[in-house]
């Protein structure tokens, strides 16, 4: 393995967002159906389970999608 790092190329950006379902003001999870929308294009990765109309019940992690 450290034979090929040397070996690498790294170009482009990477950019992570946690997203949390929580109640504007404080920080206590909030339950309810969700929307989402998100980047799109060319070269854009998005990982996440969450999709619009899903519903996020009471008792969860608050850290939804990663």
């Amino acid at each position: 393995m450290e034979d090929a790092v040397g070996e690498m190329h790294f170009s482009g950006h990477s950019i992570e967002c946690r997203i949390n379902a929580e109640a504007s003001g404080d920080v206590c999870a909030s339950a309810g159906r969700i929307h989402v929308s998100g980047p799109g294009g060319t070269g854009v990765r998005v990982d996440s389970a969450a999709y619009s109309g899903a519903v996020i019940p009471p008792y969860y992690d608050s850290l939804c999608p990663n």
